[in-house]
């Protein structure tokens, strides 16, 4: 009977302990679905990163093409306005050099008015001074000719 209640012990004994490997292997099991579990949702949550990790490239790329377009836009504005500063520059410059022949030439025409007036007024006197000599020798070509006229009729009395 001993030897029963020896082997019924090492029998409890075993059972205990293949009681307690049991719950052992339940509770790995248990962590390691919870583990595959979140592997599982790890997993889907990289495979969304990666999906938004992409769409977030291609916008980067799109921005990028939309900047370099602006960046070209922007500097054909800025030589074509360049080109028109400077066309506005020639063209001011053109209108300062014609502005000043034609200021010169203003310059000339007044000259040559002011000498032509007064050479006008000079010839103007000068005819004043002949009519006024030939008033004065009308004068006394009527008086030596009515001096003559006398003096022939004295001689012919």
């Amino acid at each position: 009977m001993c030897r029963l209640q020896a082997e019924l012990t090492r029998l409890r004994s075993s059972v205990e302990r293949g009681e307690a490997q049991r719950v052992e292997l339940q509770y790995q099991l248990t962590v390691s679905r919870r583990d595959a579990d979140r592997a599982s949702e790890l997993s889907r949550d990289n495979r969304a990163l990666i999906e938004r990790a992409a769409e977030l490239q291609q916008t980067v790329q799109e921005l990028q093409k939309a900047l370099d377009i602006t960046r070209q836009a922007r500097e054909e504005d800025q030589h074509a306005l360049q080109q028109e500063v400077e066309e506005r520059d020639r063209l001011i410059q053109n209108f300062s050099s014609e502005n000043q022949r034609l200021h010169r030439l203003l310059q000339d025409h007044e000259e040559a008015l002011e000498e032509s007036e007064r050479r006008t007024a000079e010839v103007q006197k000068e005819r004043e001074k002949e009519a006024e000599a030939n008033g004065r020798q009308a004068i006394e070509l009527k008086y030596l000719t009515e001096r003559e006229e006398r003096s022939k009729r004295e001689q012919e009395v």
